[in-house]
């Protein structure tokens, strides 16, 4: 996220995925009245009927899938990288105040061109951090400037001085938003208005790529952090792909599919964003056709880079709270089954705890989304994914299977408020060994946890509105 807060970085569906049923199993769901303790996010719902299908395997989870963007890493390891550690993140996209930062020096501008000395967020705070964690890393060179020589000596500082090569670098982030183009950092003005065309940036990225592959013959570089993806970024996006295709290696854009709401916001319009074919993930699978439209011959690969709820806006009391974990975890479901080949979260820490997009707050403080990956994420099962639907019977509901081996994890997601699922499993998964099942209604801090023997697996189990569903079985046969 960038552009929108200067000062300080901006901490900041899809339709359910039907395909070919290669394997029908029945799930059938009984309907149940289901009283809960107060502090649970519904106290009395009906577990409707429904009928869950396992399909054809569609794509492939794998350990790259999961990032999340830092931006303050604070100084030292500390609490963030064991955090990480208890996650399945492993790429971390470093975008410390965007295009405001001289990352060589170590210096942040405000929008009126003051400097500031960064702290907690500088290249080489960064690099340290990393190898605290299982890291992989996407960094940025400042393209809103358009100068070519500070992008050279970015890549020259991290690499040669820093000795650390990222995964990737990313030239600038969300152009579409800039109001300072080609002017140094010392002159801006809160006034500026001068952005740039997409045919300029493209050309502009042309200029960065040949430059900085002389620093870095081996350089992998991401040629725009578009601000959306699907029709609303497709100039942007095609130009680059069309122009400076043969200089890449992906392009990718940022998914918020609530964006800042309107008045009429409420809990459940922002699940119904998932449900919008012109958002993330809906939205996917055309910008990867318009990417490879545009330059046929040059395998770019299209990422998402940020993805949260929203920006904030109405929805703001959304992020930081149990939701947004139901939200991200059904986007996550999304994701996967239209192949995003990763999705990265906004944001991994706010440490001045004062913002709603983050996982943790300073010392660690766990928001629900942390749990979620913490807890389910951690546990899903990475290998072959088979396309899975649980019907019509409850609206708002996402479930995603995955096998490796033996191991087979379900995940379902309900993001209907009133309306839960009674999952009976009957000859379901008659060769498992054991299973552990994580249930989660927000009504608790963490989701409940249980294991079980072969004999002991129960037929029965409550999905509750806005309920997030985990079962991993060991030598499980579907």
């Amino acid at each position: 996220m960038s552009q929108r807060s200067r000062t300080r970085l901006r901490r900041w569906k899809q339709p359910r995925v039907l395909v070919p049923f290669a394997i029908a199993v029945a799930l059938v769901v009984i309907v149940a009245t289901i009283e809960l303790r107060p502090d649970r996010v519904t106290e009395k719902f009906d577990a409707l009927p429904a009928t869950v299908s396992l399909g054809g395997p569609v794509g492939t989870l794998g350990p790259g899938f999961f990032g999340v963007n830092v931006h303050d890493v604070g100084v030292g390891p500390g609490v963030l990288s064991a955090r990480v550690n208890s996650t399945p993140l492993t790429l971390f996209r470093f975008t410390p105040q965007g295009e405001a930062t001289d990352q060589v020096q170590g210096i942040t501008y405000t929008n009126s061109g003051m400097a500031q000395q960064a702290l907690g967020f500088t290249d080489a705070e960064f690099v340290s951090w990393c190898q605290w964690t299982r890291c992989q890393a996407v960094m940025m060179v400042p393209a809103e400037l358009n100068n070519t020589v500070i992008a050279v000596s970015t890549v020259e500082y991290v690499e040669q001085v820093l000795g650390f090569h990222p995964t990737y670098w990313a030239i600038g982030n969300e152009p579409q938003l800039w109001a300072h183009f080609g002017i140094p950092w010392a002159h801006w003005q809160t006034s500026d208005q001068f952005g740039t065309t997409p045919l300029h940036y493209a050309q502009e990225v042309v200029s960065y790529a040949k430059a900085l592959r002389i620093v870095d013959p081996k350089i992998r570089l991401i040629g725009i952090e578009s601000a959306v993806g699907g029709s609303s970024g497709a100039g942007w996006i095609q130009n680059v792909s069309r122009i400076a295709g043969p200089y890449l290696s992906a392009v990718a854009y940022h998914a918020y599919p609530g964006g800042n709401g309107t008045s009429l916001s409420s809990l459940q319009s922002f699940y119904a964003n998932l449900a919008n074919p012109n958002n993330f993930p809906g939205n996917y699978a055309p910008t990867v056709a318009l990417v490879h439209a545009a330059c046929p011959s040059c395998n770019l690969s299209v990422f998402v880079d940020e993805f949260n709820g929203a920006l904030g806006g109405s929805y703001r009391g959304f992020l930081s709270t149990y939701p947004d974990a139901v939200f991200v975890a059904a986007g996550v479901v999304s994701a996967a089954l239209v192949n995003v080949s990763r999705l990265f979260y906004f944001d991994l820490a706010d440490l001045d705890s004062n913002l709603p997009y983050a996982m943790l707050l300073t010392g660690g403080a766990a928001r629900p989304t942390y749990t979620l990956y913490s807890t389910i994420l951690e546990n899903l099962t990475q290998g072959t994914i088979h396309g899975s639907d649980l019907g019509e019977t409850v609206e708002g509901t996402y479930s995603l299977e995955v096998q490796n081996g033996s191991r087979t994890s379900l995940l379902i997601v309900n993001t209907n408020l009133t309306e839960g699922l009674k999952l009976v499993f009957p000859g379901l998964f008659e060769s498992a060994t054991s299973a552990t099942v994580w249930n989660w209604s927000g009504g608790t801090p963490t989701p409940t946890v249980s294991q079980f023997g072969a004999s002991a697996l129960p037929q029965t189990w409550i999905v509750a509105p806005q309920g997030i569903f985990l079962v991993n079985l060991q030598g499980a046969s579907v």
